[in-house]
């Protein structure tokens, strides 16, 4: 084993464990940094893909299944299958004198797709004959497809002449293809003979591409400003309007026609959320923020809500209306938050309005005595590191609970409602 080994793990629809798995060997990186990206397919059985180098065994049961980059320093790209209890079905290396990271991987009935980047010349298929791409800058971004068995059917790449990376992709129902990233400089999206260029504004600017099941280029969007934009994910929701999420920096213009839609960061960094039609024309995007660095990685749309995840550090207000809920971190450093929000149904750039609630203690940390404030009632306990009830407390929306309690050790508590909670740091 490595101390940069991949693992996966199931859990069933109430966060209960079920089985976790390792893959990995001696003096391999799997995974690292990027981590390795995963998703399933009806039936249960597990497509896992990332990265890794030297010789690397896929199968986590004591049988070995090794996969090596013997001969070449750079980092091998793998897919590889397990069941819907975790064993080890097929696992392909895409290897060569290239570096190949998978960002993003999503499955149909038939096809696994992965979108990331590369440098250099880069062969994409598992078998003989060769198929290879040549990066035009630093890093280029690359789509591609393998059947469920892990053999390549096509792959093409997005770049210019300088560092263009794919983060996300998402299939619509009939199975035209999505994706999303960021790009600097001059860049052809047609992967064709044809050019269909986008010149970024800043050091890097957002993209949103779409391609038909075969990879033919349908169209490409970008939106930006002078500083930087990335977007970290895409989804689609039941209307097939586009939802993506990421983070930006300075005054950016989400609106990619000759109309402009503004957002201006509070600091070094805020998260947007924004909407277009399957189309790529701008329907709403909005940011939220603090001084410092806070970035949303992840979008999901589900029965009509959106919800995002992410970090954040210091306070955090989740609700682009005029209402507000502060979110505030319990250290120094950054927290981890989860917000839902209702779909659009307004026109022009629309409104999105938060439907989650909040429970907030001041201030924070603390050497025992705090207060807590709660925008619905609630019933909550105080819980300490392992789980043991210290205090129990009933919350009314129109008064702050103080909480006084003498001779706490110094830690990390958490205080848990119904359905919301928070920690409260006591030195």
């Amino acid at each position: 084993m490595n101390d940069q080994d991949a693992f996966f793990a199931k859990y069933d629809n109430s966060g209960n464990y079920l089985w976790a798995k390792s893959i990995g060997g001696v003096g391999s990186l799997v995974g690292a940094e990027s981590g390795c990206v995963i998703n399933s397919d009806a039936a249960g059985n597990v497509l896992v893909a990332g990265y890794f180098q030297t010789t690397t065994d896929f199968d986590p049961s004591p049988a070995t299944a090794t996969l090596s980059t013997s001969g070449f320093s750079e980092f091998a790209m793998f897919i590889a299958k397990y069941d819907l209890n975790g064993n080890y079905v097929w696992s392909k290396g895409i290897i060569g004198s290239a570096n190949k990271i998978p960002k993003a991987i999503t499955i149909d009935n038939s096809n696994i797709y992965l979108t990331g980047y590369f440098t250099g010349v880069a062969d994409f298929d598992p078998a003989a004959p060769a198929y290879m791409l040549t990066a035009s800058g630093s890093e280029d971004a690359f789509i591609s497809k393998y059947d469920m068995n892990g053999n390549l059917v096509w792959a093409n790449k997005i770049g210019g002449s300088s560092q263009d990376v794919g983060n996300s992709i998402v299939l619509d129902a009939s199975g035209n293809i999505y994706t999303t990233g960021y790009f600097y400089g001059t860049v052809d999206f047609d992967p064709s003979a044809s050019i269909s260029n986008l010149v970024s504004a800043g050091t890097s600017d957002g993209y949103i591409a779409k391609y038909d099941n075969l990879g033919n280029y349908v169209w490409a969007k970008r939106f930006g400003g002078t500083n930087l934009e990335i977007v970290e994910s895409i989804d689609l929701d039941m209307n097939n309007k586009i939802i993506i999420s990421g983070y930006f920096y300075g005054t950016s213009d989400f609106d990619p026609s000759t109309n402009i839609s503004n957002l201006v960061s509070v600091g070094n960094a805020d998260c947007f959320l924004a909407a277009y039609d399957n189309s790529g024309s701008y329907s709403w995007a909005f940011s939220f923020g603090n001084v410092g660095s806070d970035r949303a990685y992840s979008v999901l749309t589900h029965n009509g809500s959106i919800y995002t995840t992410g970090y954040y550090g210091g306070t955090i207000d989740c609700d682009p209306s005029a209402s507000v809920n502060n979110l505030i971190s319990s250290g120094t450093t950054q927290d981890v938050f989860i917000a839902k929000y209702g779909s659009s149904t307004t026109t022009g750039h629309g409104k999105i309005s938060i439907v989650t609630s909040m429970l907030l203690t001041f201030p924070n940390p603390n050497a025992g005595n705090f207060t807590i404030q709660c925008e619905e009632e609630d019933h909550a306990v105080i819980l300490n590191q392992i789980g043991q009830v210290i205090q129990e407390v009933d919350l009314n929306v129109e008064n702050n609970y103080k909480v006084q309690i003498n001779n706490l050790r110094s830690g990390i508590y958490l205080i848990k409602g119904k359905n919301r909670s928070a920690k409260v740091i006591v030195n």
